[in-house]
């Protein structure tokens, strides 16, 4: 049996699969191929990205595990999804890129020094999320989360650098500048880096050529371009350490194309409440770092032990139903003791036993209530939004993507998608 992880962002995909003779991983990369009628990188092209995987995958794969933003995760099906099922008739799961990331940089390191909390920064090209995340249990548990909203070219810094040093060329010639960008070496971006700092406070170093080894790109306008999105980042760190204060002064794991930047990182060190430094950042070396989401995600599709968790609480719905012509308040037991990676098992109504259905008239919150183990009485949970559910009805699903996130599943009784909503268990016993 061959499991695969996928990591397929905007300029890169990359393949992971788990090696458990040697602990460590066959990886292969290729650039990811992206709509030419878009004019950033922001889109794919189901046909090109269909050869794209095709080339990157294992022969007679078993099993496709693939790393997404925690943003879009649960919020309906992924574009990669139909292009996936085209390919194999493996299954396919989703994880959280981040969550799956962290789980296999952390895989046997004792370097936190206690700490539970760790923030995972993913700057990716043209979108960032923020997670706050505790590393206490088998699996990264997501405690907090920001996002600098939808995709955008505009927040895409080797998209914007590729435009400044090519003002006057077609998109084809930037696409391939922005993805050499992507991966230049460690030494390369120091130096651009120390000729950024140096450019803030002395007008000799304004025409300093940065990043482009052709010399198109020079210090001055490089910071012109990388000051809206830093800032922007700085932002979404502000509002993640207000929101959750156990992010201000928490380790810090950079994700992403973007990660390699400089101003980019201190921005949102600074908006986290700490001083740009190594002691605040997990060390993490480029390779690694670039390959973290698709390893996590192939560590997850082989079951390896701590990481095939198991939700050993219990949820339930509360629901309106009519019984004897007057609206009772029940909670619908939904399924416990799931385990990750398995398909997500359907509620039963309680009353006769046969598949549970409920009826949607509009979209409203969920009201959800959590059972812990051992525990004999359930407690309502904080509010967990309001699925985006057409009228209709609905059968009640359950699964696992990690330890303590279970996913509600809707499945429309008379066909169609089924809508995925993560589901925020807090922590503690």
């Amino acid at each position: 049996m061959t499991s695969a992880g996928v990591d397929a962002g905007c300029a890169f995909t990359r393949v992971a699969v788990a090696v458990p003779a040697t602990g460590g991983f066959t990886e292969r990369c290729a650039a990811t191929a992206t709509d030419p009628a878009a004019p950033g990188r922001e889109k794919l092209d189901p046909d090109r990205q269909a050869d794209v995987l095709r080339e990157l995958l294992p022969e007679g794969v078993t099993k496709v595990v693939v790393a997404v933003p925690y943003a879009v995760f649960g919020r309906g099906r992924q574009p990669i999804e139909p292009i996936l099922a085209a390919l194999t008739p493996a299954p396919v799961t989703l994880v959280p890129g981040p969550v799956a990331a962290l789980a296999a940089v952390l895989r046997g390191r004792t370097d936190l020094g206690g700490t539970a909390s760790v923030v995972v920064a993913d700057l990716g090209a043209g979108h960032a999320e923020l997670l706050l995340c505790d590393t206490s249990g088998e699996l990264p548990a997501v405690r907090d989360h920001v996002t600098t909203g939808a995709r955008t070219r505009k927040l895409d810094p080797f998209w914007r650098l590729a435009v400044a040093a090519l003002p006057d060329a077609g998109r084809e010639e930037r696409l391939a500048l922005a993805g050499a960008l992507s991966v230049l070496p460690q030494g390369d971006l120091t130096k651009a880096d120390l000729a950024l700092n140096r450019c803030r406070t002395d007008t000799n170093y304004h025409a300093t050529p940065v990043y482009d080894r052709q010399g198109r790109l020079r210090a001055r306008v490089a910071m012109d371009v990388l000051e809206p999105i830093a800032t922007r980042l700085g932002e979404t760190a502000a509002t993640l350490a207000r929101s959750s204060p156990d992010a201000v002064g928490a380790p810090v794991l950079f994700l992403g194309g973007g990660s390699g930047i400089g101003p980019l990182r201190g921005s949102v060190l600074r908006g986290l409440g700490h001083a740009e430094g190594t002691g605040s950042v997990l060390d993490v070396p480029a390779e690694a770092r670039a390959y973290a989401a698709a390893r996590g995600a192939a560590l997850i599709a082989a079951g390896e032990p701590g990481l095939a968790a198991v939700f050993e609480d219990a949820l339930a719905l509360e629901l309106h139903w009519q019984h004897a012509g007057v609206l009772e308040d029940v909670l619908l037991p939904l399924a416990d003791r799931l385990r990750a990676g398995e398909p997500e098992l359907y509620a039963v109504d309680p009353r006769d036993g046969a598949p549970a259905r409920i009826d949607v008239l509009t979209p409203q919150a969920l009201r959800l209530w959590l059972r812990r183990k051992g525990a004999e009485a359930y407690v309502p949970l904080p509010y967990a939004g309001a699925p985006p559910l057409n009228p209709g009805r609905y059968q009640v699903g359950l699964r696992l993507d990690g330890p303590e996130l279970p996913v509600l599943v809707f499945s429309p009784v008379d066909g169609g998608l089924a809508v995925s909503w993560p589901v925020t268990v807090p922590r503690g016993r």
